[in-house]
């Protein structure tokens, strides 16, 4: 049975869905939580974002959102419209903020029953979860609520919210839960941390912009400790650096110079391989740093 008390206590968690991969339109989006069978107590954040084409789904999960292992796989699988019944499999990781090795991380396996059409559809059932080397890792259930359901619950507290007499005017004017919410999508890097993408491609595209008001944000950048961008002030016109990748970790170090006139150093970026899009922004105060490793596939 679908525990609703959980699921709220995620909701903000959730609905702060992060915007770092670009892709073509998703169709399906579920979100809830995952429970591991030797540690029932404990929850974790987890949503799954697919399209499905004539049987076969493609899409992505996200586990730990939020939190210090979060991390972003590839999803493939099937579904059967006469059984109404969903598998699928987490692939590879496209990034994470955990500093596990990533041998050591489990793969879900996953079979249910679910009608795609129905836009208040649940996902529930047990999954199973694998090694990359194919040997038997954890086991728990899956809890899942389509996105649908908590756009439409978002849109009725802000209407409470406008309607309420207890609430002042202004209070009324500067609160917007689904604007807050949408703010929330951005990707931070904040102080001392590490974000960790795996590509294939021979080199990468870093942008650096300011996507506010320009107020002198500056920042140097190292590529495995060699300094490669100095002093350079964030302006709203992109700045491009086209890098050539080595095999195996590629350290980027972002370093916060100063805070600008507004506080703290939030420089936008973006990342480019072959077929995709990162995007995500600095959250520094002055000397703080954050990293991103990009990791260069055989």
């Amino acid at each position: 049975m679908f525990n609703y008390k959980s699921f709220l206590f995620f909701l903000v968690c959730f609905t702060a869905t992060v915007n770092l991969l670009s892709q073509k339109s998703i169709a399906y989006e579920f979100i809830g939580s995952l429970a591991l069978n030797n540690h029932p107590e404990t929850l974790i954040t987890f949503e799954l974002a697919f399209n499905e084409d004539d049987g076969v789904i493609s899409g992505y999960s996200l586990t730990d959102f939020l939190g210090a292992h979060e991390t972003k796989n590839k999803i493939l699988g099937t579904y059967d419209r006469k059984s109404k019944t969903i598998t699928f499999e987490e692939k590879e990781i496209i990034y994470t903020k955990s500093d596990f090795n990533p041998d050591s991380f489990c793969n879900i396996h996953f079979e249910g029953a679910i009608k795609l059409r129905d836009k208040v559809s649940k996902l529930t059932g047990d999954f199973e979860s694998y090694y990359p080397n194919g040997n038997s890792c954890l086991k728990g259930g899956l809890n899942l609520i389509n996105k649908f359901k908590i756009d439409n619950l978002i849109a009725k507290i802000d209407e409470r919210i406008q309607k309420s007499k207890k609430v002042d005017e202004q209070t009324k004017r500067e609160v917007n839960v689904r604007k807050l919410l949408a703010d929330m999508k951005i990707n931070k890097l904040s102080s001392n941390e590490n974000l960790t993408l795996f590509t294939a491609s021979d080199s990468i595209e870093i942008n650096f912009w300011d996507n506010g008001k320009e107020d002198g944000d500056k920042i140097n950048l190292f590529h495995n400790g060699k300094l490669i961008l100095m002093n350079y002030e964030v302006m709203n016109a992109k700045k491009y650096l086209s890098l050539k990748l080595v095999t195996g970790k590629n350290e980027f170090k972002l370093v916060a110079l100063n805070e600008g006139e507004l506080s703290p150093n939030t420089p936008k970026i973006e990342l480019i391989d072959e077929n995709r899009v990162f995007e995500m922004q600095g959250d520094l105060k002055i000397k703080e740093y954050s990293i991103i490793t990009v990791i260069k596939k055989l």
